[in-house]
């Protein structure tokens, strides 16, 4: 497979970075709050991770907001790069 810069270029898009996920990854560790929990910990937390993610994506479909809006400067910023 060859890799071009249309690959992996973020030029003109929306989505410059993969902050959600880091976000995700984020609030997860914030919740398990060790390193390396056991196995019956990490299990606990994953399931009451899929539930609220489970809820989240009920409420999307039901039309609510899941997450706070962006910032205006947050906005602003976005606006000036793209």
């Amino acid at each position: 497979m060859r890799v071009t810069p249309a690959k992996f270029s973020v030029y003109d898009r929306a989505w410059r970075t993969n902050n959600d996920l880091e976000s995700y990854n984020a609030q997860f560790n914030r919740r398990v709050k060790v390193q390396h929990p056991n196995f019956w910990v990490f299990h606990g937390y994953l399931q009451r991770t899929v539930k609220e993610s489970l809820l989240d994506l009920e409420r999307v479909l039901g039309g609510d907001l899941t997450i706070r809006p962006r910032k205006r400067t947050l906005k602003e910023k976005e606006k000036r790069i793209s």
